[in-house]
C-alpha cells in the first residue's frame, strides 16, 4: 500500500513538471526547485505514513471488536454447557455422604471420593442414570462446543482464551478412552468388574498414585487427572470471559456465580 501510494505521488509530480515545461519552456530555478521538491516529498511521506498508521489501527480495532463479539456469541452456547458439565462433574468427585457443590470449578479430591460415581444422578433431568454416565454425556457436549469455538475463531487478540479452550480439548482427548472404560464398568454385562472397582476405590490409600495402583484402577486415576486438567482450563476460561465481556458494551451480563 505504501509503495503504491509513493509511485502515484512520483507519477503525479512528473506529470506536473512536464506540463510546466510544455507551457513555459523552462524547468525554473534548479536549486529552489529541488528544495521545494524535497519539502513537498517529505510532507507527502509524513502524511501518507500517518494515514497508513491510522488505517492499520482502525482495521486492527475493528478486527478485535469483531472477534470479541464472535467470542461472546459462542459463549452463549458454551457457558450454559459449562454449568451442566460442572453439576455432573461435581457429583462424580463427591461422595454420596457429602453435599454436592454444583458450581464448584476447582476441587481437591482423591480417587476415594469418586467411589459413588456409579450411583444414580441426583438431578431429575438425568432420569436416574449413573453419575459417571451423566458426566460423560455433558463432558462430550462441552468438548464439542469448545472444538467448534476453536475452529471458527482465530483468537488473534485473545490468546489466553484460546489457551484455555485448547487445554480443555487436549484433556478431553487424552482422557476419552479411560472415561469410556470407566463408564463401561457400569454396564449390565460386567457388573462384577464395577463392584471390584468400587471396592478398590474405597480401599485406596489417601496418598495413592496411578503408578502404584492396580491395573483395574489406573483408568479411574486417568479420569481424575482429566477432570483436574479440565477444571483448571475452565477456571482460566471463565476468568478470560469475564474480562472479554467488559470489552463489548452490548454484552449480556451473567448472574451465575462460580465457586
Amino acid at each position: 500500500m505504501f509503495l503504491v501510494s509513493m509511485c502515484m505521488i512520483v507519477a503525479a509530480f512528473l506529470l506536473i513538471e512536464i506540463i510546466q515545461f510544455m507551457l513555459y519552456r523552462t524547468w525554473g530555478d534548479g536549486q529552489l526547485h529541488l528544495i521545494n521538491l524535497a519539502d513537498n516529498t517529505l510532507a507527502f511521506v509524513i502524511g501518507l505514513a500517518a494515514m497508513d498508521a491510522l488505517l492499520y489501527w482502525n482495521n486492527n480495532e475493528r478486527n478485535k471488536r469483531n472477534e470479541t463479539r464472535a467470542i461472546i456469541r459462542y459463549n452463549r452456547i458454551v457457558q450454559p454447557t459449562i454449568d451442566l458439565y460442572l453439576a455432573r462433574k461435581n457429583m462424580v468427585v463427591t461422595p454420596a455422604s457429602k453435599k454436592v457443590r454444583k458450581f464448584q470449578v476447582l476441587t481437591v479430591t482423591d480417587v476415594r471420593d469418586m467411589r459413588d460415581m456409579y450411583s444414580a444422578s441426583d438431578l431429575i433431568a438425568d432420569a436416574a442414570v449413573p453419575r459417571i454416565d451423566a458426566f460423560r454425556t455433558y463432558e462430550v457436549r462441552l468438548n464439542d462446543a469448545m472444538m467448534k469455538m476453536a475452529e471458527d475463531i482465530d483468537f488473534i487478540h485473545h490468546p489466553e482464551l484460546c489457551d484455555a479452550v485448547m487445554r480443555f480439548i487436549n484433556a478431553a482427548t487424552y482422557g476419552a478412552s479411560a472415561l469410556d472404560a470407566v463408564v463401561g464398568y457400569g454396564t449390565g454385562g460386567i457388573r462384577t468388574g464395577r463392584t471390584t472397582i468400587i471396592r478398590m476405590m474405597k480401599d485406596e490409600s489417601e496418598d495413592g498414585t496411578m503408578a502404584a495402583a492396580a491395573p483395574e484402577l489406573k483408568n479411574v486415576y486417568l479420569v481424575q487427572q482429566m477432570i483436574h486438567e479440565q477444571e483448571k482450563s475452565l477456571r482460566d476460561y471463565l476468568v478470560a470471559m469475564k474480562e472479554i465481556n467488559g470489552e463489548d458494551p452490548d454484552r449480556t451480563v451473567r448472574t451465575q456465580e462460580y465457586e
